[in-house]
């Protein structure tokens, strides 16, 4: 392992880098990416050779694997584009009719999940538990619904902070999308039903795997509502309602060059939906094939 980065994954970024050489659009992002793919290169040289992999750099190794998807998929973009909110600017702006404007994020393991990691020599354990109603807030930090909450809360962090929605615009032509890297997500990425009710809610998730936790604002046992639902407390969900097309989810398993393409799971908001929206997608350079 190269800190937190598996040598699948260091391979395949130093593969996008490579791949991304000469691209144009690219040129922004390669220079940014720099020091720390050379860093790279000289720990698969020597695992004993160069510094230790900063925490900030994942989320840019997953940039270049999402540029490399783009660019395999005959698609440009525009890096790091200001979009009009503020001094904040939006990873990428895909240059197709429409465009789409899509920022990454990438879901670390938060403290709660390293707690509750236990290594016993190769293997490693995870447990969450549900907390019993009236549980301590360590408790129920410590979950499965906590860490559904935090990951609601880093997703909205790309629409809404400081008091004020970043990035993305009020919707017009351009289609808004927040891409999220969930491999920290649990530990382990998570599943559909997961991404499903942090996106859209509970009901088209299976009853038996539906999370519950107390609505700070009522009080009450409930389930766990959805970034683009309107009883969602979360301080990001009327702006991620307003203005965010859609959500899409990714854990790499295989970092192959198609992977992001392949795997994405897409969660579009109900909100927003209408034959514009339905349009972009038939032409969305990464849609799966089914």
């Amino acid at each position: 392992m190269f800190h937190s980065l598996s040598l699948e994954e260091v391979v395949a970024t130093v593969r996008a880098a490579d791949a991304l050489a000469g691209v144009t659009w690219a040129g922004p992002l390669l220079t940014r990416t720099a020091d720390a793919i050379g860093n790279l290169r000289v720990r698969l040289d020597d695992r004993a050779a160069g510094r230790a992999v900063a925490e900030d750099e994942r989320g840019l190794f997953f940039e270049l694997r999402f540029a490399e998807a783009l660019h395999l998929a005959g698609a440009t973009a525009d890096y790091e584009v200001n979009c009009g909110v503020g001094e904040s600017t939006v990873d990428f702006r895909v240059r197709s009719s429409p465009p789409w404007l899509v920022e990454l994020v990438s879901l670390r393991a938060s403290d709660a999940v390293q707690a509750a990691t236990t290594t016993d020599g190769t293997f490693s354990s995870l447990v969450l538990t549900t907390p019993a109603p009236g549980a301590p807030l360590a408790e129920k930090i410590q979950s499965e619904e906590g860490e559904i909450i935090k990951a609601q809360e880093r997703i909205g962090e790309k629409a809404y902070r400081g008091n004020r929605p970043v990035k993305f615009p009020a919707p017009t032509s351009d289609i808004h999308m927040i891409m999220v890297d969930a491999r920290g997500f649990l530990g382990i990425g998570g599943d559909r039903g997961d991404w499903v009710q942090i996106a859209n809610g509970p009901e088209n998730v299976q009853p038996e795997f539906v999370r519950r936790w107390t609505n700070p604002a009522t009080g009450q046992s409930e389930a766990i509502a959805g970034l683009y639902e309107e009883r969602c407390p979360g301080r990001a969900s009327p702006t991620v309602r307003e203005r965010i097309h859609v959500i899409g989810f990714v854990c790499e398993k295989t970092f192959e060059p198609d992977e992001i393409a392949r795997a994405t799971f897409y969660c579009f908001n109900p909100h927003l939906a209408d034959d514009a929206v339905r349009s972009a997608w038939k032409v969305w350079p990464l849609r799966p094939a089914d």
